[in-house]
């Protein structure tokens, strides 16, 4: 099946604890800062979503490519860090566990992949959505990705 995706570099960073941070905080994402932000065991995971991406090394993501990071990327990152800083302040003193960095999936022009297979009947793809999105994988019609 051809899906037009294209590979590119995600990063995120995972924080220490933060004072006032709880497990029943609550996602915030910030779609004009291009950031989002969620708890991580009394921190926060922090992440956006650049107008550059960087792409994926050679364009695609190998087969054999499993359980692996690239490598941290943070004058790119930078851009982010800017953000969430202006957003939530306390980022600015709090101590970063990692910063990680992987490949992730989005189609050339930037939108969502959501509609019928044109080679497959009764098959529906959801594809290239940001974690905030987060469709259902493709499916046949009528079931569940689950069952």
């Amino acid at each position: 099946m051809n899906v037009p995706l294209v590979a590119v570099q995600h990063q995120y960073i995972v924080t220490e604890a933060i004072p006032g941070v709880t497990a029943d905080l609550p996602t915030l994402r910030d779609p004009d800062r291009r950031i989002y932000f969620k708890e991580e065991v009394g921190g926060l995971v922090m992440g956006g979503y650049e107008p550059d991406p960087i792409l994926f090394p050679g364009g695609t993501v190998p087969n054999d490519f499993e359980f692996q990071l690239l490598s941290e990327n943070w004058d790119h990152f930078e851009q982010h860090m800017v953000e969430a800083i202006a957003r939530v302040p306390a980022l600015e003193t709090a101590g970063v566990k990692q910063l990680i960095n992987g490949p992730e999936s989005f189609t050339p022009d930037g939108n969502f992949i959501l509609g019928r297979a044109p080679e497959l009947a009764n098959f529906y793809l959801a594809a290239a959505s940001t974690p905030s999105a987060s469709p259902a994988p493709a499916a046949p019609a009528g079931r569940s990705p689950n069952g």
